[in-house]
């Protein structure tokens, strides 16, 4: 069992830094994580009526620092 926690936390860890390089220091900056959490942020805009305004943005960039920090946080546990 503690080998296949630990392959699995490898396996996340991987897959943070992958998006985390893919978004910041790949040319076309695109990671796919990061994608769907600013996808999905502006659809709960959108279909709020854009009540949050142009905090949405900033916002969005927020959660896809937090979703690399969990998991980093998530796979080093």
């Amino acid at each position: 069992m503690g080998v296949v926690m630990t392959l699995a936390g490898i396996v996340v860890i991987g897959v943070g830094l992958h998006d985390m390089f893919h978004t910041l220091l790949h040319p076309t900056g695109q990671g796919r994580l990061s994608r769907m959490v600013l996808t999905g942020m502006w659809k709960v805009s959108k279909a709020t009526g854009h009540r949050l305004g142009s905090t949405v943005g900033p916002l969005a960039m927020v959660a896809v620092i937090l979703v690399w920090v969990l998991l980093q946080l998530l796979g080093w546990a």
